[in-house]
């Protein structure tokens, strides 16, 4: 059983091909959560629990799809990686009506407010965050946090994750939000971040921000009482330990009534807190200016105002560098600014709430199929392909539908190939080349494999152009080399086996294609004694047209 799968394995124990021989047995189940894990686990214990959660996570992507009427399939679409399809469900409808926010904002030239963004918040999925120890409650395995814009990396690098790149409607309108809030003296160069941080339902405990660089501003949004944000304004970790600050030099903020820039390596904890309560944090991260520049686009695309190096410099000094809070120390010498604090005003009526819910219903309903190309004249010029996405959707009469659309260089989809079931529930497409979409060789073929390999041959990935094909040569039959005695024909030419050309096996298969195509030019003389036979693995490149 070396080298088998653990599911293999169970197959074969629950048909009988296995028996279990010896080795201690459990006498009661355990809760297979991962969150009920204890010492007392053992391997066999933790991978039976990794399966059960992963056999939830498919019953829910069933569910979610029943639930909104969708295509299962759909639902993995531009999905983020890392997050369960319910998530994702969330995170579109969220993106769809922050979309739909920011339209209505702009056409009425209205103000982002606090009920629009809760709205939006409120939609989100939040993922069960378990790698942020340092804010954690005690006995607590995991938090509702999630971050948008650029991260940093365990090797040190930083990119926009891909969060951002998949709902970028998201944090535009928190950007939005911050910048119909800026106070007046910052206005004219306003607060530049590289980073929003979002958090549901958690009180933080005592801790320092270890991977920030420069001031970060927060503000509190939902149906909450207490949550209020407790900051040592002069802690200076250099200086003291955490646990060294006293109380009496804390200063108590909050957030649902305040916008605060504050220093997130500075100490800061919240209180307790009864009802719904989000937060949402803009700041920089260490290093910013080592991300690419098409990270940087990504950021721009989703709203974030890149700081680079000049924006950095500016920001670190809206605040006052910590005192410390010694003996020696004097807080009160000269205009400090170690904290700044806006009081947030009463808002008129929302943008969201202007909105019909017809109107909402209908942007959350098209978040969940691909949005066809509206500029078909434009879209038609398209020739170089980046990408692809399919749509599923079910039929007056019952069928399904396929569609998949090309993404061209210019970010425009084009529709490249449709696809019908023959009659409801037969799960059997025809699938054929889009009328209006003149490139490529003809398909019509019931196999999606067949439609896979006719993309592949349209994409170039990295930007190439593909030519249209006319004339009869565009459907030209290719005849396989024979298998096991039989000749087999597709409207596709073979692909050679690829082996990885580091190793020896490798090497010499390229050396034995290589051979077939010119023998005359890289044909070796035999050693002495050595037959002259052809190598077993030139035979094979032979048969597949190489000679």
């Amino acid at each position: 059983a070396l080298g088998s799968y653990y599911l293999d394995l169970l197959f074969d124990y629950e048909h009988g091909h296995l028996q279990a021989t010896g080795g201690p047995k459990r006498k009661e189940l355990v809760d297979p959560n991962r969150s009920a894990w204890d010492e007392s686990w053992t391997k066999t214990d933790k991978v039976l629990s990794g399966m059960h959660q992963k056999w939830i996570t498919w019953r829910k992507t069933f569910e979610v799809a029943e639930r909104l009427g969708v295509d299962r399939r759909n639902l993995s679409v531009n999905k983020a990686g890392g997050i369960s399809v319910e998530l994702h469900a969330s995170r579109m409808e969220a993106a769809a009506v922050a979309s739909l926010i920011l339209e209505e904002a702009d056409r009425k030239k209205r103000h982002v407010t606090d009920e629009d963004m809760l709205h939006v918040l409120r939609l989100w999925g939040f993922k069960q965050n378990t790698t942020r120890h340092n804010v954690m409650p005690d006995g607590v395995m995991w938090v509702n946090s999630d971050t948008l814009g650029l991260i940093a990396g365990y090797d040190g690098s930083v990119s926009a994750n891909a969060v951002t790149k998949h709902y970028p409607s998201v944090p535009r309108l928190m950007c939005r939000w911050l910048a119909d809030h800026m106070p007046k003296e910052l206005r004219d160069k306003g607060f530049m971040f590289t980073s929003i941080n979002v958090n549901r339902g958690y009180a933080a405990k005592m801790h320092r921000d270890g991977n920030n660089d420069g001031p970060s501003m927060i503000a509190g949004f939902g149906d909450f009482s207490g949550g209020l944000l407790n900051y040592w304004p002069e802690d200076d970790k250099a200086k003291a330990p955490l646990d060294a600050l006293r109380e009496e030099d804390k200063v108590v903020v909050d957030l649902k009534e305040n916008l605060l820039m504050f220093d997130g390596t500075r100490g800061h904890v919240v209180d307790d807190f009864e009802g719904e309560r989000f937060t949402v944090v803009f700041f920089s991260i260490s290093k910013s200016w080592r991300a690419s520049p098409k990270d940087e686009k990504l950021l721009a695309d989703a709203g974030i105002p890149f700081p680079g190096k000049a924006g950095l410099e500016y920001t670190r000094g809206l605040l006052s560098p910590p005192l410390g809070y010694g003996d020696k120390a004097d807080p009160a010498v000269g205009k400090r600014q170690p904290q700044r604090l806006w009081p947030r005003k009463a808002e008129r009526s929302s943008v969201v709430g202007g909105l019909s819910e017809a109107r909402i219903r209908e942007a959350k309903e098209a978040a969940k199929f691909v949005e066809p190309p509206a500029e078909e004249e434009e879209a038609s010029a398209e020739t170089a392909f980046i990408g692809q996405v399919a749509d599923r959707r079910t039929l007056e009469d019952g069928r399904k539908a396929f569609r998949l659309y090309l993404k061209g260089a210019s970010g425009r989809l084009v529709l490249a190939v449709v696809g019908t079931e023959e009659r409801k529930g037969s799960s059997r497409f025809e699938y054929t080349r889009a009328e209006s979409f003149a490139l490529g060789r003809e398909l019509r073929t019931h196999k999606l494999s067949e439609v896979r390999q006719w993309v592949a041959a349209v994409v170039k990935k990295g930007g190439g152009g593909a030519k249209p094909r006319t004339g009869a040569g565009s459907a030209r039959k290719v005849v396989k080399p024979p298998r096991g005695g039989k000749k087999a024909t597709s409207v596709l030419a073979p692909k050679p086996r690829r082996r990885f050309a580091g190793t020896a096996g490798g090497r010499k298969a390229a050396a034995a294609v290589k051979a077939a195509a010119a023998p005359e030019k890289t044909a070796k003389r035999p050693a002495p004694g050595k037959s002259e036979a052809p190598h077993p693995l030139r035979k094979r490149a032979a048969a597949w047209g190489g000679s």
